[in-house]
């Protein structure tokens, strides 16, 4: 499925001379609605924030287990990747 696409023209009078318009440019304005996008990673900033604990946490205690993609100097954390974490680390907790 693509990203939806609204355009929208937008005119910029450069100038007034009486009651003609000189110099007049018109622009095409695209933008694209990124909710349509979903997300297959995060930073690890997203990452600690969406298992809601702090980045030092994280680092120490979480992303050691995870696998990262790294892009020059940017990790990125696959939420699948946080989700097999999530899987692995969880316990089932009785009812005393």
């Amino acid at each position: 499925m693509g990203a939806r696409r609204a355009a929208s023209v937008v005119t910029d009078v450069a100038s007034r001379r009486g009651n003609t318009l000189s110099n007049t440019r018109t622009f095409r304005v695209v933008s694209i609605d990124t909710t349509a996008v979903p997300r297959i990673a995060m930073s690890k900033q997203e990452a600690a924030s969406a298992l809601g604990v702090s980045i030092d946490f994280f680092d120490e205690h979480i992303a050691p287990d995870l696998r990262m993609v790294r892009v020059g100097r940017r990790r990125l954390v696959p939420i699948a990747e946080l989700e097999r974490w999530l899987d692995l680390h969880a316990e089932r907790v009785g009812v005393p």
